[in-house]
């Protein structure tokens, strides 16, 4: 038995219907991908021979293309070729016909039993002499011989109970027929009774609360039965005396209460149907008929199912094959405890699927001893082979740092003579302190009512207390004032008017600035830099060793109109590099939400909103992405795809992901909705760590648009995370 198989079929036989759905397992995720089914003219155990109708059953295989193969992994299973040589003749069975769609060797089969050859013993006879009595008792020597039999350790209703399965497994006979007949392997995994795999499945998929009662309701063609489930455990199993073979909802339905009535049982909290004869149209039927329980159809969680063209798996669509995905279920998953251990597969046929055969242990054991002998011959002359290759290194490495040793004196040398520079300047710079700041000032207005045309300043002034400008101007547009405030350091507006000046309307303002310091040193670092490149260009390609550390000195920035110093972790002694990469997650009250009544309308659209939003904080990096596209591509016209965006470009550049991040936020950029300010946020944020300058325009542009926002307030926390070099 394979312990952790990535494919499975499940295959169940049901009175004259044959099911198959093929199941596969990426890591926590289950893809369904395809399924078929067929019916028989008579059935297996109640006839002895069979003809099997309607070969042209409808097989709805998944549409792989139609899944992002690069992330899911997803591959088709066998190529043209392999197709064309595994199809069947025009003779062909037509369960040769149906098992021939399905590439078996890629994964395991599991399949069900008959339940009319299922015996079982008295509750609480588990004792190996019980045991052995039982079988003694059950099988004739013949049956014992042949192996045709097998047994399990059931726990049902806080009891234990042994059951033993005698008689022909139709089923597995003619899948090994089929695999004679197509001279291929076929790897077994699970034969399991109906009640095990249902109650197996029901657990592990579903989250049953505590204290609460669910009856579980199957609908098969000749399989029908109920389950109750208590505190997520299975307390009791009742037959369903439906005789019809296609019965109206109100026989199910009075049936079902008949049955509860019968076994005096209380009603129940919920009552899940699945099975053949399970639809909506039931549900809603049964909870139109006075009962205060809920009845829904079984879903299936953590099945992800792909599109499949015009016929769309819903629920009641996918419930006929409840059964088979349930005992594929339990293939892919039989480690995990949830699942009963129980496996009625012939104990003969398990022996022969195993690879190594006990009788070779004397081959494995000389095999072993051979491969130890030239594994530890092998690794010794690697290691030998390492070892003068490091001694050549060493070598090669000590000429080098020799010859490096001799530059670096020279380097030294230089470096003292730039330390000595540095301190004359630092002098210079204390001398003119304070010096030529009205030219400063002069400079910078004009810098900023040059950009902003029909602008002029008509009065300016030093305030009374402060180290402060005042100045007093006209503009025949509002927004210049915005823009020259934006320009001076540490502005701010005071007072704007308008008035008419021969019929045309102008704005008065009145606005203060801090009177700017002139940055000496750096202005005198700058001539010589551009002076002397090559002597900068020498110092800096070569990384100082024993030399005393350089003072730096920063350049001032504007931030929001404020002159403020823009802090390097990253300075070398000359410039200032910013300390680049991902800031902090944003905060949790400045992220943004969905607006309107578009979720509240569509429950289905909000369901999907919420997995996706779920996926956001799981470290999978390839669902919160399948989600995402799907919701785009599904919901072409929703107010909420900008969000969507959002979110998926906030996940990629957490992950430094940045150009597939600006990728998806290129779209919210180029509209001006309610999200348009976030985007610009998170585009800033993409910026700075993929270390373009334009990040500083974006900050900016939130400041002065958006000053009383969420997004003013997380732009000015990232402008203090940049100036402190803070990172996440």
């Amino acid at each position: 038995m394979k312990r952790k198989p990535k494919e499975a079929f499940g295959i169940v036989q049901d009175g004259l219907t044959i099911r198959i759905v093929h199941l596969r397992k990426d890591e926590s995720d289950t893809y369904l991908m395809g399924l078929d089914s067929i019916e028989l003219e008579s059935d297996w155990y109640k006839a002895d021979q069979v003809i099997a109708g309607s070969p042209n059953a409808d097989f709805i295989p998944t549409e792989i293309q139609n899944l992002d193969i690069n992330q899911y992994d997803v591959y088709e299973t066998t190529t043209q070729e392999e197709r064309e040589s595994t199809l069947p003749t025009t003779n062909a069975k037509p369960t040769t016909v149906l098992l021939s769609k399905f590439n078996f060797q890629n994964g395991v089969i599991a399949l069900n039993i008959h339940e009319e050859h299922i015996i079982k013993d008295t509750s609480g006879k588990v004792d190996k002499k019980d045991i052995v009595k039982f079988r003694k008792e059950k099988l004739t020597k013949l049956q014992m011989k042949s192996g045709e039999w097998s047994s399990c350790i059931v726990e049902a209703a806080g009891q234990k109970q042994h059951w033993l399965y005698t008689g022909p497994n139709m089923l597995l006979h003619t899948l090994q027929d089929y695999a004679t007949e197509a001279h291929t392997k076929l790897y077994y995994q699970l034969a399991d009774a109906n009640d095990l795999i249902l109650t197996d499945f029901f657990r592990y998929t579903q989250n049953i609360e505590e204290g609460k009662t669910v009856l579980l309701v199957y609908l098969g063609i000749e399989y029908r039965k109920m389950f109750l489930f208590q505190d997520g455990k299975w307390i009791n199993t009742f037959p369903l005396q439906i005789t019809q073979s296609r019965p109206e909802p109100e026989v199910i339905n009075s049936k079902i209460a008949l049955a509860l009535d019968s076994a005096q049982i209380a009603e129940p909290d919920e009552i899940v149907l699945t099975g053949d004869w399970a639809s909506r149209e039931l549900c809603d039927y049964m909870n139109t008929q006075n009962i205060s329980v809920q009845v829904k159809l079984l879903h299936f969680p953590n099945l992800t199912i792909a599109h499949t063209g015009d016929n769309e798996l819903n629920e009641e669509v996918i419930s006929p094959y409840a059964l088979a995905i349930a005992v594929a279920y339990k293939a892919l998953n039989y480690d995990n405890p949830v699942f009963s251990k129980c496996n009625f597969l012939p104990a003969k046929l398990l022996e022969e699927q195993k690879e190594l055969k006990v009788v070779w242990h004397g081959f494995i054991v000389l095999t072993l001893i051979f491969g130890v002998v030239m594994y530890s011959t092998i690794h010794y002359l690697t290691l030998n082979r390492s070892i003068s290759n490091y001694k050549r290194a060493n070598q090669e490495m000590e000429f080098t740092f020799n010859r490096l040793k001799a530059e670096n004196a020279i380097l030294e040398q230089i470096r003292s003579e730039i330390e000595s520079y540095k301190e004359n300047i630092n002098r210079i710079g204390t001398i003119l302190q304070g010096k030529n700041r009205w030219t400063e000032m002069f400079n910078v207005l004009n810098t900023g009512f040059a950009s902003q045309p029909s602008s002029w300043i008509s009065n300016l002034k030093k305030a009374d207390k402060e180290d402060r400008i005042v100045i007093t101007g006209t503009t025949t547009r509002r927004e210049n004032i915005a823009k020259i405030a934006n320009s001076l350091p540490n502005s701010r507006i005071s007072k704007v008017t308008n008035a008419d000046i021969r019929k045309k309307k102008v704005w008065n303002f009145e606005m203060d600035f801090d009177l700017p310091e002139v940055d000496w040193v750096h202005d005198i670092e700058n001539e010589f830099i551009q002076e002397n490149p090559e002597v900068v260009e020498r110092i800096i390609a070569k990384p100082k060793s024993k030399s005393k550390s350089v003072r730096t000195s920063v350049k001032p920035v504007i931030t929001n109109g404020t002159l403020s110093k823009a802090v390097s972790t990253k300075s070398n002694g000359i410039g200032i590099n910013y300390n680049y990469g991902v800031l902090p997650l944003i905060n949790s009250d400045y992220l943004p939400q969905p607006i309107g009544n578009e979720l509240a309308n569509n429950r289905k659209l909000a369901s999907e909103y919420q997995n996706f939003l779920s996926s956001i904080n799981k470290v999978n990096m390839l669902e919160y992405r399948f989600l995402g596209q799907k919701i785009l591509a599904k919901y072409e016209d929703s107010s909420i795809l900008p969000l969507i965006r959002w979110w998926i470009a906030y996940r990629l550049y957490c992950d430094k992901d940045y150009r597939t991040a600006s990728m998806y936020l290129e779209p919210n950029l180029r509209t001006r909705d309610y999200y348009y300010p976030y985007s610009v946020l998170l585009q800033a944020r993409i910026d700075f760590a993929s270390e373009n300058d334009r990040f500083q325009q974006l900050y900016d542009s939130i400041i002065s648009q958006y000053p009383d926002s969420d997004v003013y307030k997380q732009a000015s926390i990232d402008l203090k995370y940049i100036r402190e070099g803070v990172l996440r």
